[in-house]
């Protein structure tokens, strides 16, 4: 009885160090498939540095992790933990609308159509978003050409056509606002 209490006994504790483990793992495995994007030969430096950093710390937690599970469980295998990756959320604001917004704002400053490109850029200095990534200015890039396509269908912007094509406010909608 008494060895059937101690097996059992940490039970919990080792499950939660085994989800920790896994989530570092998972960490560990978006860190590897990450992209930087850099310009310049210091921001270059800059990013390796700070990736490394990030590993040393993945690695050493992932090892403290591993002791503390190795004093309940001597018996532990490693190779079962499979990582468990969090995805990150494609919220680039609080609120979508604020794109819209602002993608509005462009059009109606500019006197000629933009491409997608430019309204992206525009828009990400206009809501001051962070688009140093692929990833991030793919996703507003998404959202924008979405929102384009959605009021194209309304009527209240239009596409010149041709590759790429142009984006401009419909006359008519200028006039009413």
């Amino acid at each position: 009885m008494y060895r059937q209490l101690t097996q059992q006994r940490g039970t919990h504790v080792v499950s939660a160090l085994e989800r920790t483990y896994e989530t570092i793992l998972g960490e560990q495995k978006r860190l590897a498939d990450s992209l930087y994007e850099c310009e310049g030969v210091e921001a270059h430096d800059l990013a390796y540095r700070e990736w490394f950093r990030t590993k040393k710390t993945l690695d050493d937690l992932l090892q403290a992790l591993e002791t503390s599970i190795l004093l309940f469980r001597p018996n532990w295998d490693r190779s079962t933990m499979r990582p468990k990756v969090r995805h990150l959320s494609p919220k680039l604001v609080r609120e979508p609308s604020a794109i819209v917004a602002s993608m509005f704002r462009v059009l109606r400053q500019v006197k000629q159509p933009l491409i997608v490109a430019e309204i992206v850029n525009e828009v990400a200095r206009d809501l001051r978003l962070k688009t140093a990534r692929r990833d991030q200015r793919q996703r507003l890039y998404s959202a924008v050409h979405s929102a384009l396509k959605r009021y194209e269908k309304k009527g209240i912007v239009s596409s010149t056509g041709g590759k790429p094509a142009k984006w401009k406010l419909v006359e008519d909608i200028e006039a009413a606002a």
